[in-house]
């Protein structure tokens, strides 16, 4: 996912070599036992990151290791959410609430497990935009919008698993192709269908590894293709991905920042 790509040259940015690596290694240390749903929320980012150095994936692994062993993390992660869309509702001001969402979703399409699987398809029929797309046209904003939950989930999604029911480019969806999604979801749940993450032969429902592959004999609706209708979704704002970077620039900035000054 390009989302979490970012996420990765941003924080590589920030320092370089050992010096990175034994920040982030030490803020992983000095976390609570659990961790606190900021730390989980930066565990998924670090846990994410494919930036292919040694100094990077030694702070991946120990992250993912931190991460996984966190009873509910995905749970947590969403109840984060949750907690910026109350603030959002309350304040009126969307900032942070798009800020967090795009950063956590957009991290949970880069880690394995069932049970995020479970959390991202869950999330599929939150279509809520923060701010009315038509209203955000009218009036000449300059800024792209945040794709609402359930488009953001499916493209997290399609990250993770082999065979996705939509064969297209996750970054082109419209909302209307998150419905082949809710139908594998709801096929998951209904344990008739199995699903392999990218680069494993294992095979999953959302209890966890299975022995043997199994699809639904029900015909699923036809495959929407890169040449989709017209449609007024495709006039909404699409340079999200551009003020993702910027919000992730924050992020990284505002930990790198947290450090500790090195002993004399």
């Amino acid at each position: 996912m390009r989302t979490a790509l970012v996420i990765s040259a941003l924080l590589i940015g920030l320092a370089s070599g050992s010096e990175w690596s034994d920040s982030y290694l030490a803020k992983i240390e000095e976390m609570g036992d659990p961790p606190s749903s900021e730390e989980i929320a930066l565990l998924a980012v670090l846990a994410s990151n494919e930036v292919p150095k040694e100094e990077v994936q030694l702070v991946r692994a120990e992250a993912w290791k931190v991460l996984r062993n966190s009873d509910g993390f995905p749970d947590a992660l969403f109840a984060r959410i949750e907690e910026f869309r109350k603030e959002w509702k309350r304040t009126g001001i969307s900032n942070s609430y798009d800020f967090e969402r795009l950063k956590i979703l957009s991290s949970m399409g880069e880690l394995q497990d069932v049970r995020v699987v479970d959390r991202l398809g869950s999330l599929l029929h939150d279509m809520e935009w923060s701010e009315d797309p038509v209203e955000h046209m009218a009036k000449g904003a300059d800024y792209g919008l945040t794709q609402p939950n359930g488009k953001l989930s499916a493209q997290a999604l399609a990250n993770l698993v082999e065979n996705p029911p939509l064969k297209k480019d996750p970054e082109s969806y419209l909302e209307s192709d998150i419905e082949p999604w809710r139908l594998w979801y709801e096929q998951l749940k209904a344990g008739n269908r199995t699903f392999r993450f990218k680069g494993d032969p294992q095979e999953y429902s959302l209890t966890g590894p299975v022995a043997q592959s199994l699809e639904p004999k029900s015909v699923s609706p036809p495959e929407i293709s890169e040449g989709s209708s017209e449609s007024v979704e495709e006039t909404r704002p699409s340079i999200w991905p551009l003020a993702f970077a910027v919000l992730l620039l924050v992020v990284a900035i505002r930990f790198a920042s947290r450090r500790k000054p090195a002993s004399p």
